[in-house]
């Protein structure tokens, strides 16, 4: 992880990890997954942000915050029929907010780049067989915002 305030406006962070999991002394209903990775745990992730303030003005303020963050792929569980894979994809997120004063209105948008990816692949038990389990990323999605303070 790491940080860097390159103005006093504006800041970058970054995030990353990388994971080596693995079965050890399975029960033996899985013991032929002794070299198989853990469910859930995806291999690689990471995240990249921004983060901009300025004064637009005496008690008028901008702030603009953006994101990048990549989930990793990783497996439902361990073995038929639940190695379904899910993951593997990027999200985005960006937003602004300018506040004057007491009040203050912002614009939010997730998933910018509208991607498509498999969340979390459960779903519906009976249905495993199929290999069709999503749990889908929300859709590109917009927030306008009023705020005020008291």
């Amino acid at each position: 992880e790491a940080s860097w305030q390159v103005t006093p406006r504006l800041r970058l962070d970054a995030a990353a990890f990388l994971n080596g999991s693995s079965l050890t002394d399975p029960a033996p209903a899985f013991a032929a997954a002794e070299e198989t990775d853990l469910p859930n745990i995806a291999a690689a992730g990471g995240r990249i942000g921004a983060n901009f303030r300025a004064e637009l003005a005496e008690g008028a303020h901008l702030s603009v915050d953006g994101a990048i963050n990549y989930v990793g792929s990783s497996q439902l569980g361990i073995g038929a029929p639940l190695d379904v894979e899910q993951g593997d994809y990027f999200d985005s997120q960006i937003g602004a907010r300018i506040g004057l004063g007491r009040l203050g209105l912002s614009v939010d948008v997730d998933n910018v780049f509208d991607v498509r990816g498999n969340r979390f692949a459960f779903g519906n038990p009976f249905r495993l067989e199929t290999r069709s389990q999503v749990t889908p990323l929300r859709p590109r999605t917009v927030r306008v915002g009023l705020d005020v303070a008291f």
